[in-house]
């Protein structure tokens, strides 16, 4: 909370982008004193990550007369009792962006089998989604009917099973046809995602690791 405007401006000028990953909140009432130079930094850089969903209505206060383009929603939990994370945080940006003078594409991390891509799954695919993470799917659903409803450009990122493996630069994607592999790693996901940004690109992808 101690890195300013100055600070950053001077980094700006060796490195491409700056990023912020914030698990704290720097928008609380008993904290609000401390974490005043960093809200002044807010607009400096170029990415914010957000863990807490909760926070989204004072960042976009923050954050309301500056311009930005994307936003990347990748939330999740391991909780298999059905908290409905990625639905209840989507929907929280979403709420956010509308009625406001901000606008940006979003680029939203859901999974392979919601929506249409469920007819690619193989029989077995299907019977593990109802069954072990059928809760998880149902909150992407939810998610994605925020996402249809955005007055704004999206981007539906569908991946497969996710790996914490080495990314290998070989993706996949095919919306019309099942999927030939099961698995793909964070890091060619994000990479995925960045291909997006750059590209502008809009509508949904389903993909997996190329082979």
């Amino acid at each position: 909370y101690l890195i300013g405007p100055g600070l950053l401006d001077s980094l700006k000028e060796n490195v491409k982008y700056l990023i912020n990953y914030n698990v704290d909140d720097p928008f609380s009432k008993p904290e609000w004193m401390k974490w005043r130079i960093f809200r002044k930094a807010i607009p400096y850089y170029d990415l914010h990550a957000v863990v807490r969903v909760q926070n989204i209505n004072e960042v976009k206060n923050a954050l309301l007369d500056k311009n930005y383009t994307d936003i990347i929603i990748a939330l999740g939990s391991r909780d298999l009792k059905g908290v409905p994370v990625r639905s209840t945080g989507t929907k929280n940006i979403i709420d956010s962006l509308t009625g406001s003078s901000l606008r940006g594409k979003l680029h939203v991390i859901s999974a392979h089998g919601i929506g249409n891509s469920w007819n690619k799954l193989s029989w077995f695919e299907k019977l593990i989604s109802k069954l072990l993470i059928g809760k998880t799917m149902k909150d992407h659903e939810l998610q994605e009917s925020y996402i249809n409803n955005y007055s704004g450009q999206y981007h539906i990122i569908r991946p497969v099973a996710l790996k914490d493996t080495a990314g290998t630069g070989k993706i996949i994607e095919n919306n019309d046809a099942p999927l030939p592999n099961s698995d793909i790693s964070r890091e060619d996901v994000a990479t995925f995602i960045v291909d997006g940004v750059l590209s502008n690109k809009v509508g949904v992808s389903s993909i997996c690791k190329g082979n």
